[in-house]
């Protein structure tokens, strides 16, 4: 019981939240955490119930000290997918291309190459971000602890948002007559997909980054 208060701290720090913000879950003063971590109070078994919940952990792990290795076992996993999930996308965008091009010049169609190069290129060089993100966490504490550091996310989602946005754009809008200014269309055809599009993996590191919880 010793490592409860302990316990509290880390699994708030690794779930990235204050001692305020977790108070304000559970409906107690931030002073309230503050003494659970400092050993002078300990949470009732409701709190404790509560407590596992939002931290997303057992019981049993706030009570106890997690077993040697658990985390990094967590971590290693975790970064597996996500390489794994990296060499599909890779694979596929790879393949698609090859078939992309041959049905370009046979059918004169270009729908399948600019799928290729404006989503699958993308998604793969996003899921490579986030792959290198978790295997750097399987070394380094690279949790953010900040609120400045968590709206990292959102500045991601943006990134993807405004992305996407052009893709519609490009792609449907000719069917409406609405057609993007040609030299914002030079831009990003000869510069940005040819040159630019590693950027990708940065989104994909700030997802990870905002991930509320990390394996580890």
């Amino acid at each position: 019981m010793n490592d409860i208060m302990k316990n509290i701290k880390r699994l708030r720090q690794r779930k990235g939240l204050t001692q305020e913000e977790l108070g304000s879950k559970l409906h107690v003063t931030r002073q309230a955490v503050s003494n659970w971590e400092t050993g002078k109070n300990q949470p009732d078994i409701e709190i404790l119930k509560s407590l596992a919940e939002i931290l997303e952990v057992d019981v049993n792990e706030l009570l106890y000290a997690p077993k040697p290795d658990m985390d990094r076992q967590r971590r290693i996993i975790t970064a597996a997918v996500f390489c794994a999930m990296a060499v599909v996308a890779w694979v596929g965008y790879f393949s698609f291309e090859r078939w992309a091009i041959a049905w370009q010049g046979s059918h004169y169609e270009l729908r399948p190459a600019i799928l290729c190069i404006w989503v699958l290129k993308p998604l793969a060089y996003v899921l490579t971000g986030i792959a290198a993100a978790a295997f750097a966490r399987v070394w380094v504490n690279v949790q953010p602890k900040t609120k400045f550091c968590r709206g990292m996310l959102d500045v991601g989602a943006v990134i993807c948002l405004i992305y996407i946005f052009f893709v519609l754009w490009y792609w449907f809008g000719y069917q409406i007559g609405f057609t993007m200014p040609k030299q914002l269309s030079f831009v990003l055809g000869n510069y940005w997909w040819s040159r630019g599009q590693w950027v990708f993996l940065i989104p994909g590191v700030l997802f990870f980054l905002g991930w509320p919880r990390k394996a580890g």
